[in-house]
């Protein structure tokens, strides 16, 4: 009875508290959403709210468990997401507000699952199954963009026809509104075009037919339907007729285009393609001249009329062709001709000697796949005589005669003379020409390039002169002989047999030799080194024997860049085969020890120059060593600024000892070794060296480095800190010092 009680009395509260929050409601709640928008491919729903409504609530048809959708009403709208709802069946989804008192219902409809899409080829169409009357749209598989089937689409579909192409196809969405919830676009339909066939391979077995069969079609450009084949063959003079016209009328070139035909699934092919060229009418103005006095040069240019072009120059695909009758003979039938693709043709006088015949045409062309052209008419030149040929002679020599190089005549021939590793030195010579105005192209001697210089005296006359045979000699294992040199001149003619090359022998070494140097004092530098020059030829002719020539001598010797002193540094003497036997100095190679860019266990040349001007760089090497190596914390080079720091950029102070500035360390490779000295710039640093062993570890204080003094002319001097060991040795190479004047 109590219980019954109770449950009156909760009843009672409630009603009571409704009817005073009855009037609030209608005050507060008045107004409803509405549908503005629902966008299918968008995947959202647009509400209005009449009421103000901050937030809005979703749930299914049931309402029994409602959602409040993310962030706000904005200007009275919300964009609901509607991604999740599923597409397989009608989805009723209810929305409220905060404020509106009504709760609106939108059916979804469910997405259309049985559109069915094949492509049929030979209407070049989509054809569509239950597409409920939608329009059909398609994208290809790697693209988001959807386009419309319409008139436009066959022509992009062929241009997916050459690779085959992945589509899919639907039916567009209808925007759902307050009124209509409009419809999905219906679910994709993938569609493949098989890539087309390649072009079938055509042949023509007489001029102008060619071979097909019943499964092609063909189209004359121009025309915009496609004729099936009839037949085995197509006759082009029957059906390209604009490029067979009288020359009296407009002939002009005419493609023919034939393909497999295809079927409702099957793509055609890709086109053959035949190009009729228009006949034309002979030429009647090709050029002709000599090039040399062993070429005619024929010329087919470019016409032009008023900037219009009314012959093409001769190419691969406009190509004319010769054939040479000899005197007092007729053109006959099965006579050869010959291919020009080029402006200019280019035919040798024994080709087509005086008073031979030269025939030039158009040529008629039968390619089974690309170009038919019947030939034309002929026109003709009867050859006349030939210019002379180039006549050569020495040039002017200038100078010293006994520093150039020979330039003489020889059997009635130009001799040319030079010595082996050295740059020519006038090596002249002048060409004789006649008839035309040309240049030296080309000099070649044993199948290598010379390098030379021409001038010209007058448009008859070239001046040659030869700078460089580098190429030919590294080639040439030949000395002392003379080579046929062949000059090609620029307008093609060869003067051969008229001038010919001596390298005389250049100087050598012997034996090749490499030695090995130990930085030491100069009280220790006894060692001496020994290698064998055999010297070359020279220009000079023997005093004694006008038929032989000098022997070249040394005149200087080099090692890193310096000239090594004669008589203190290094002597010769001659043996008895006459070569020169070298003596090099041990101290020879001191200074290379004191070059920065020096460095250890690394062969350097010896450089032996003549006085020809040759330099021996190659067989005589030096390798240079030191019995420690010195490292440093800092890098190789140490920049010391001066008094008032400490080196490493830390203020002095009066009140303590500068701390130490520079650690280093040595490493030596002989054991038992000390160092009894340690200087720069002929200053002793009075740091005491401690320890013993294989390494050393030195301490420069701020002491030694300020007592170090600067050449009154500079500001700044880098050089090596110098290591003398107690066994003679020297260390020069591993550590540097810069000092700047503060």
């Amino acid at each position: 009875m109590q219980r019954k009680q109770g449950k009156v009395l909760a009843f009672l509260l409630l009603l009571a508290a409704a009817m005073i929050a009855a009037p609030f409601m209608r005050t507060q709640a008045a107004g409803k959403l509405s549908v503005v928008e629902i966008d299918y491919e968008a995947e959202t729903l647009t509400v209005s709210t009449s009421s103000s409504d901050s937030y809005l609530y979703y749930s299914d048809s049931k309402m029994k468990n409602w959602e409040c959708a993310l962030g706000t009403f904005v200007n009275n709208e919300y964009v609901l997401d509607i991604s999740w709802v599923k597409k397989t069946k009608d989805y009723v989804l209810t929305l409220k507000g905060d404020k509106s008192d009504e709760v609106l219902s939108v059916t979804l409809p469910v997405q259309n699952k049985y559109l069915k899409v094949k492509y049929n080829c030979i209407d070049e169409s989509f054809e569509a199954e239950g597409s409920e009357n939608r329009p059909l749209y398609w994208r290809k598989a790697d693209s988001t963009t959807w386009q419309p089937v319409d008139d436009t689409t066959v022509e992009q579909m062929q241009r997916l026809y050459a690779k085959g192409a992945s589509l899919y196809l639907r039916t567009q969405q209808e925007k759902g509104t307050a009124s209509n919830a409009g419809a999905r676009p219906s679910k994709e339909v993938k569609v493949s075009l098989t890539k087309q066939a390649a072009a079938p391979s055509l042949t023509m077995k007489t001029a102008g037919v060619l071979t097909v069969n019943d499964k092609q079609e063909y189209q004359v450009e121009g025309d915009d339907e496609w004729v099936k084949v009839e037949g085995k063959t197509l006759d082009l003079g029957q059906i390209a007729t604009t490029a067979f016209a009288d020359y009296s009328s407009f002939a002009r070139d005419t493609r023919v285009y034939v393909r497999v035909a295809a079927t409702e699934k099957k793509l055609p092919s890709a086109n053959a393609v035949i190009t009729v060229k228009a006949q034309e009418e002979a030429d009647s103005d090709i050029e002709h001249s000599f090039k040399n006095s062993a070429t005619l040069e024929l010329k087919i240019p470019e016409r032009k009329k008023d900037d219009e072009v009314t012959r093409e120059k001769p190419s691969s695909k406009n190509p004319y062709e010769y054939t040479i009758v000899a005197a007092d003979e007729t053109l006959e039938e099965d006579a050869k001709w010959t291919s020009i693709t080029s402006e200019t043709v280019l035919i040798t006088k024994e080709k087509a000697p005086q008073g031979s015949t030269v025939y030039v045409r158009k040529a008629g062309r039968l390619e089974s796949k690309t170009v038919y052209q019947p030939e034309s008419e002929a026109w003709t030149y009867t050859v006349e005589e030939y210019p002379a040929e180039s006549a050569v002679a020495p040039g002017d020599p200038s100078g010293d005669a006994d520093q150039v190089d020979d330039v003489t005549v020889v059997d009635g021939k130009v001799s040319l003379t030079k010595m082996e590793g050295r740059n020519p030195e006038h090596l002249d010579f002048k060409i004789t020409v006649s008839s035309y105005d040309t240049d030296v192209s080309k000099i070649t001697c044993g199948s290598k390039e010379l390098a030379f210089t021409t001038t010209k005296t007058g448009t008859d006359v070239i001046n040659v002169s030869i700078t460089d045979t580098t190429a030919y000699e590294e080639a040439v294992k030949t000395r002392d002989k003379a080579q046929p040199v062949i000059i090609t001149l620029k307008n093609g003619e060869k003067i051969e047999g008229k001038v010919t090359l001596t390298v005389l022998s250049g100087a050598s070494v012997k034996t090749a030799a490499s030695f090995s140097v130990t930085h030491r004092k100069t009280t220790y530098q006894t060692g001496k080194y020994e290698f064998t020059i055999v010297p070359g030829l020279s220009i000079k002719k023997d005093e004694t024997d006008p038929e032989k020539r000098q022997k070249t001598r040394i005149s200087k010797i080099t090692f890193r860049g310096d000239e090594l002193a004669k008589g203190t540094m290094w002597s010769e003497r001659t043996d008895g085969s006459g070569n020169y036997v070298v003596t090099v100095e041990e101290k020879a190679f001191d200074a290379a020890f004191f070059k920065p860019d020096t460095k250890l266990n690394t062969s350097y040349p010896i450089v032996i120059e003549m006085d020809n001007g040759q330099k021996v760089t190659s067989g005589v090497s030096v390798k240079l060593f030191e019995d420690a190596a010195v490292t440093s914390e800092n890098n190789r080079i140490v920049i010391y600024e001066g008094v008032g720091l400490d080196g490493l950029g830390n203020s002095g102070s009066d009140e303590k000892e500068p701390e130490p500035t520079i650690q280093i360390k040595l490493t030596f490779s002989k054991d038992g070794v000390a160092v009894s000295k340690m200087s720069w710039n002929g200053t002793v640093f009075m740091t005491a060296i401690l320890g013993g062993g294989k390494e050393i570890p030195i301490t420069l204080s701020n002491l030694d480095l300020k007592a170090l003094q600067l050449p009154a002319d500079k500001t700044s001097l880098t050089l090596p800190v110098v290591f003398e060991l107690d066994n003679g040795s020297i260390v020069s190479t591993s550590f540097w010092l810069t000092l700047n004047k503060n």
